[in-house]
């Protein structure tokens, strides 16, 4: 029976620091699984304290610079591997906490995401990571639209098996490119696009503000 959640965190180049409020105000009102990506840098007090919280890890040989464009193969691969699972949110880690379990929200739907209070076109930063990855034509397409963040995704194990395989293939077709080395993109930019494609828009998913 498929009556399981999972969350899955992104965490490679963390620490107990950085993950404490996440894993605190989770744990008050969430006691199914969690999974957090990791890499070789995590120490022995960070690793503790995943074991006091029952908290798996998932090994990666991913960057903390390059983890936000590889976590959605990751992701694709953990949830491959839990196949009782019911649903499954996707997360960032350092700068979420949480107030109620995510996956108890009356009105979700099969696949959701989630919304900022500005528009595309109000903000610089990701004006230019759809620009640079997918050119004027797209960015003019969708730029009246609100901002979605690609940090937080929740929905049914399928669907977000198919959202995390779209989410590989868009970043791997569309290249971020900058003459700064430091400067690699962001998956927002894929991810905004993906979710407000003609075919997809209104029909595979909520999104919340």
């Amino acid at each position: 029976m498929k009556n399981k959640n999972l969350i899955i965190g992104a965490a490679t180049g963390y620490n107990k620091r950085d993950l404490y409020y996440f894993v605190e105000s989770l744990r008050k009102v969430y006691n199914e699984k969690v999974i957090f990506i990791v890499n070789d840098t995590l120490d022995e007090e960070t690793n503790h304290y995943f074991n006091v919280n029952q908290i798996d890890i998932f090994l990666t040989k991913s960057s903390p610079r390059t983890i936000f464009k590889d976590r959605y193969k990751i992701y694709r691969k953990i949830i491959e591997n839990h196949d009782r699972v019911g649903k499954v949110m996707i997360s960032d880690t350092k700068d979420v906490i949480f107030q109620s379990d995510p996956f108890k929200h009356q009105n979700f739907y099969k696949l959701n995401f989630f919304l900022e209070d500005k528009r595309i076109v109000d903000c610089n930063t990701n004006s230019k990571w759809i620009n640079r990855a997918y050119g004027s034509k797209v960015y003019e397409n969708i730029k009246n639209e609100n901002i979605s963040c690609s940090g937080v995704t929740i929905g049914d194990r399928l669907e977000i098996l198919n959202y995390t395989e779209e989410m590989t293939k868009q970043i791997k077709n569309n290249k971020y490119y900058s003459l700064n080395p430091f400067n690699k993109g962001s998956d927002q930019g894929n991810h905004n696009v993906l979710v407000n494609l003609p075919d997809n828009k209104g029909k595979l998913f909520r999104r919340y503000s």
